[in-house]
């Protein structure tokens, strides 16, 4: 039988303010009525606004029929809920449409746990709604019972001897995005089929639950209980280890979100909300044009060439909508779907306020763990101080979730822990892990632990590839535009998805420079896909030594290993390159070794210490790039120094507020005095630099390859930063007590207590 959804309408201003004057009342302060508003009792941003807001995304996503897509499916349905006027296709969602998914889940293909996070969305707001048939559901029910959760659970054997794809699981349980979501659909699964037997599809079916990986819905609520508090704990402490990612940012926020409406459990619910803050402030602070533009842990071409491509596009404009912000780019979006059908959730005023804040500010973020790739190989090697209590190297389930979501699988430190878990689950054979197999079987049998350790320690600059290590971001955001960078990051190290600067004016006037990992790839291998990692584009064959102040960051390149990388493996093209779409900007004009653009009152100059070039590109492939973006491409956007992985680029940002004409900029920039000194020999055939610029805004700047950021004579750390420092928050690192705050309105986010206070200017702060 269907179960009965109720319709939920927008909430009368009059009522609202009625309610709001009461509370003040109570609380002894005088009330005007027309100057009392909702959020400054709740300290959350109006209801009207959010359900303006969230009407104005369901109706483009409804504006046309059915897509076939599951959160499209949402969107129809939570537009039926919301608009007494509108009723969703009856029969529109058919078997048909999760044929794929059907396949995917069972054949144990990796991000199977995003579709099976929709389907548990669906399931938990809509069961049997007749937008689909009853066998439809029916379907997504069995496919949660037959869902295998855990790396841990037993893998099913192979059905078929022909069939290559189903003799081994090659479904990644462990980045840090992965663990919440494989956790999230666990409870929430259990929670909703509590009694029922869950089996794992493969094996057959036991009428005593005691087969293989058969556990009733309750003991699956157990066991993933404990870990999402695990998960959201290391949150609290470390921060996200995939920083400011406009890529898996969007997959922490949906399982949050899903946890926050859904969970029975009041402490899952508050902490799940807490670190929806902590995300969104996160967010809020580094978009520019709802656009996430900035440094980011992990990202890929296809997300950030331009901003509304970004996984975290979409739900920025529905929290934040700053302007210049282009339309919804998707009717079939995971995030702003989830944030529709969500009610217990209301974003903090304090973060909508950062998010729409025009005034010049920094902020500075540290993230992660910092676990010394390069030390010295010991028996028993240190814990980093900020490492959770329980946390060692040791072999054990616990241990591997933790490290493994930062990337560490490659690092000496870890590799124990790998080689262990590779043998013990036949991991050696999938996507991520296959690449190592010669190297697994060169251990022998067991394998020599302390030599693979000893071979990872001096190959950490191609093996780490995918470390997310400690990161330490400064931003820099004005009126007009944005600077990020991660300071001093892995140095001349290998990085699959790193993204170690941007510069970003609109949804698409950015720059950004890489030391590619492959030779030139056509926009058809980038746009709506990935290109390999690292690509041309995306991540870096060597990261550089990078530092920003304020509007000034300076980028020396130079490789930690040879052109071969090891062994033929990782090698990488003789050249960096900048990222700068001429047409996406007012003005483009070239001094010297400068290159100067304007967008709007918001201006860039970047320097190469190599010559450079535009690269040419042809008229198809020109075309495929503007198929993709607002305005039209028909110039090169690929700025490239050729013929050596080692450059020095520099870029300042100005204003006309500062500067007056664009011209002015140029003249003062292009006169600056800019020394480059070569360091030979310091590391493989490569070598490295010392700078010193003479910036017009900043003064006398000095970096190296070994040597401190100095402005003026004056050292600027780039190191051990605060969790968060900027106008809104201030916490320091290890602080278990998170405070947003302005004119007022503010978060107070208490991580041990678990409890989460929001205010507003007629509420009392705790």
């Amino acid at each position: 039988m269907r179960r009965r959804i109720s319709k939920k309408r927008i909430s009368n201003r009059g009522l609202i303010l009625v309610a709001a004057c009461a509370a003040v009342s109570l609380a002894a302060q005088p009330c005007q009525w027309r100057n009392v508003t909702p959020s400054e009792v709740s300290g959350h941003i109006s209801e009207i606004h959010w359900e303006a807001s969230v009407l104005e995304y369901l109706n483009f996503a409804t504006a046309a029929p059915f897509s076939g897509g599951l959160e499209n499916a949402i969107a129809h349905l939570e537009r039926e809920r919301r608009d007494p006027g509108y009723s969703a296709p009856v029969g529109a969602l058919t078997a048909a449409h999760l044929t794929g998914i059907v396949e995917k889940l069972q054949r144990l293909e990796d991000t199977r746990d995003f579709n099976a996070m929709t389907l548990v969305a669906l399931l938990l707001r809509y069961e049997d709604h007749p937008i689909a048939p009853p066998e439809v559901w029916d379907t997504i029910r069995a496919l949660l019972l037959s869902f295998k959760y855990s790396w841990t659970d037993p893998t099913p054997p192979q059905p078929d001897p022909d069939d290559p794809l189903r003799d081994w699981d090659n479904s990644f349980y462990w980045t840090e995005n992965h663990r919440i979501i494989y956790y999230t659909v666990e409870y929430l699964a259990g929670q909703r089929m509590k009694d029922a037997c869950f089996w794992i599809f493969g094996f057959p079916r036991t009428s005593e639950c005691t087969g293989p990986g058969e556990m009733t819905g309750q003991e699956h609520m157990d066991r993933a209980r404990g870990l999402i508090l695990t998960w959201l704990d290391e949150r609290s402490r470390l921060g996200f280890a995939e920083f400011h990612s406009n890529v898996y940012y969007e997959k922490d926020v949906e399982p949050l979100l899903l946890l926050t409406e859904f969970a029975e459990d009041e402490e899952i619910r508050a902490r799940a909300a807490m670190i929806l803050d902590a995300l969104l402030i996160d967010l809020a602070l580094h978009t520019r044009a709802s656009s996430f533009g900035v440094t980011h842990g992990r990202s890929e071409m296809k997300d950030k060439f331009r901003g509304p491509s970004d996984n975290t596009y979409s739900m920025a404009k529905l929290l934040f909508d700053q302007p210049g912000s282009l339309g919804y780019p998707s009717r079939n979006d995971r995030s702003a779907a989830f944030f529709s059908l969500t009610e217990n959730y209301r974003l903090p005023e304090v973060i909508a306020r950062a998010a729409r804040d025009t005034r010049t500010f920094v902020d500075r973020s540290r993230h992660g763990i910092n676990l010394d790739e390069t030390a010295p190989v010991v028996p028993n090697p240190e814990i980093p101080s900020s490492t959770p209590a329980g946390i060692d190297f040791d072999v054990t389930p616990a241990n591997l979730d933790f490290w493994w979501s930062f990337g560490t699988w490659t690092i000496w430190q870890v590799i124990p822990i790998t080689i262990t878990a590779g043998d013990e689950r036949n991991l050696w054979n999938t996507d991520l892990f296959g690449p190592f197999k010669s190297l697994r079987d060169l251990l022998g049998d067991p394998p020599n632990l302390s030599v693979a350790q000893g071979l990872a320690q001096p190959l950490a600059a191609v093996l780490g590839f995918g470390f997310l290590k400690e990161a330490n971001t400064y931003t820099y955001r004005t009126a007009d535009s944005m600077l990020s960078t991660v300071q001093d990051y892995r140095k001349g190290m290998n990085g699959a998805e790193y993204h170690a600067w941007q510069a970003t004016f609109d949804t698409e006037a950015i720059v950004f420079t890489t030391h590619p990992g492959k030779s030139r790839q056509p926009p058809v291998e980038w746009i709506g896909r990935t290109e390999g990692e690292p690509g041309y584009w995306t991540g870096s064959a060597s990261m550089p030594r990078s530092a920003q102040h304020e509007n000034v960051g300076i980028h020396i390149y130079s490789p930690a290993r040879g052109q071969n990388g090891f062994l033929g493996f990782f090698s990488f093209p003789l050249m960096t390159h900048a990222y700068f779409p001429q047409d996406h900007f007012d003005e483009v004009v070239q001094v010297g070794s400068w290159t100067f653009g304007r967008k709007g009152d918001g201006y860039v100059a970047l320097y190469s210490f190599r010559e450079t070039e535009w690269e040419t590109y042809t008229p198809e492939e020109l075309a495929v790039l503007s198929a993709a973006t607002i305005r039209p491409i028909t110039q090169s956007f690929d700025l490239v120094a050729r013929d050596h992985a080692e450059n020095v680029w520099i870029v300042e940002l100005g204003r006309a507020a500062d500067w007056g004409s664009f011209e002015a900029f140029r003249d003062a920039v292009a006169r600056a005095d800019v020394e480059v000194t070569e360091v030979p020999g310091s590391i493989a055939a490569f070598h490295a630099y010392d700078v010193f610029y003479d910036s017009p805004s900043q003064g006398e700047m000095h970096f190296g390859w070994e040597n401190p950021l100095l402005v003026d004579g004056v050292e600027i750390p780039l190191h051990d930063y605060p969790r968060m420092e900027n106008p809104w928050v201030r916490s320091q690192w290890g602080d278990r007590v998170m405070i947003l705050d302005e004119d007022g309105y503010g978060v107070v986010l208490d991580f041990d207590a678990g409890t989460r206070h929001v205010y507003g200017p007629l509420t009392t702060r705790p």
